[in-house]
């Protein structure tokens, strides 16, 4: 019998043309990316400009927020500082730089403890840090070391401002609609006394390392899928129609603590998280996946500054058209900041600080 004659459909005779790469992959405008969601595989679009929107994560996230609040979506800003700063200082003290005054959230552990904190669930014991010199000493929140440039003049000052902070995001997170959440890293630094995840390693300036209260970890599939589980539990809990939106970042790691090239252990940090990520929007309806890390891997040599990590505002323009062309239902009227990208750059993440202090260390 003719194999072409047995009964039922071959398997693939109904893929739409976004499946298929020849289809799919071919670049549809001057910015070398396909379209998206892409011929076939269109997804439902929610967001208006009434869609009260709160945006966290690693150093990509930037970017989103930027974007989303020069063009004038509904983005919540609850932490927008004193009135006296200027705009300059406004950016430098990190004041709307997300919806409140987190700096960069690298980890799904991360933002979990941030939600139990802000809701009073989760109070680490190790909460201020010394910066500075003994003569001219200075106090660091833990957990957003660089968003005060200078530090804190006393730990009072430091616990006070951060009392305001955690009002800001509860306020934030219980009034949006839509969460979007960019994570970057499995690799981070934790407390011995009680768990709790630090953005960057203490140290340098940043506290003072102790093995003995600090120690190091990568992150498992089942610890990020556990995390981000808890975090739109809780959330639902408050609104039962709130939507998320995961991302991952394009950034690869500037430094590793495995004792791995750091293009190994970039792999395997975004390997994971991409799994943990499509885990958890296949388990739960409200949460979808925007592949921005797709879109800058399909065009990497463009996509880059000379430095390989620093994505460039060109590439960011055309990601976030895509965003909009999947998920946004009605554009606003009017953006609310100027309309040029091209002094646009993603706030400086962690890492690269650290990457600056080692850079000292290699030099012959």
């Amino acid at each position: 019998m003719d194999e072409a004659q047995t009964d039922g459909a071959f398997p693939y005779d109904q893929v739409a043309p976004g499946q298929v790469w020849s289809q799919a992959c071919s670049p549809t405008s001057g910015d070398n990316l396909p379209a998206w969601p892409g011929l076939g595989l269109e997804k439902q679009a929610f967001i208006t400009p009434f869609t009260r929107i709160v945006s966290v994560g690693s150093c990509f996230a930037h970017a989103i927020a930027h974007y989303l609040q020069r063009e004038g979506y509904h983005y919540l800003v609850t932490e927008s500082g004193p009135p006296w700063l200027s705009a300059e200082q406004s950016k430098a003290f990190q004041y709307g730089l997300y919806s409140a005054r987190y700096g960069h959230v690298y980890t799904a552990l991360q933002l979990q403890q941030l939600l139990f904190r802000a809701w009073g669930q989760f109070s680490p014991k190790d909460d201020c840090w010394q910066g500075g010199d003994e003569a001219q000493p200075h106090w660091l929140d833990p957990f957003r070391p660089r968003i005060q440039p200078g530090g804190f003049v006393s730990p009072e000052a430091m616990r006070a401002d951060r009392q305001g902070h955690l009002l800001a995001v509860k306020s934030a997170f219980s009034s949006t609609d839509l969460v979007i959440v960019t994570l970057g890293l499995t690799e981070c630094w934790r407390s011995r006394l009680d768990g709790a995840v630090y953005p960057v390693c203490p140290g340098r300036g940043l506290g003072q390392f102790d093995p003995e209260a600090y120690f190091f970890e990568n992150l498992a599939l089942p610890q990020i899928e556990e995390a981000l589980r808890a975090c739109i539990a809780f959330l639902a809990q408050l609104n039962p129609s709130m939507r998320w939106i995961l991302t991952l970042s394009p950034v690869p790691l500037a430094v590793t603590a495995e004792k791995k090239h750091v293009i190994e252990a970039t792999g395997y940090s975004k390997a994971v998280l991409r799994v943990a990520i499509e885990n958890i929007c296949r388990e739960f309806p409200q949460v979808d996946y925007f592949p921005a890390y797709e879109w800058v891997m399909f065009d990497r040599q463009n996509a880059f500054e000379t430095n390989g990590r620093q994505v460039r505002a060109e590439t960011v323009q055309a990601i976030m058209r895509r965003f909009e062309a999947g998920f946004v239902l009605e554009r606003p009227q009017q953006p609310h900041l100027p309309k040029s990208e091209l002094d646009f750059k993603i706030q400086p993440c962690d890492e690269e600080a650290l990457l600056s202090l080692l850079d000292g260390d290699f030099l012959e």
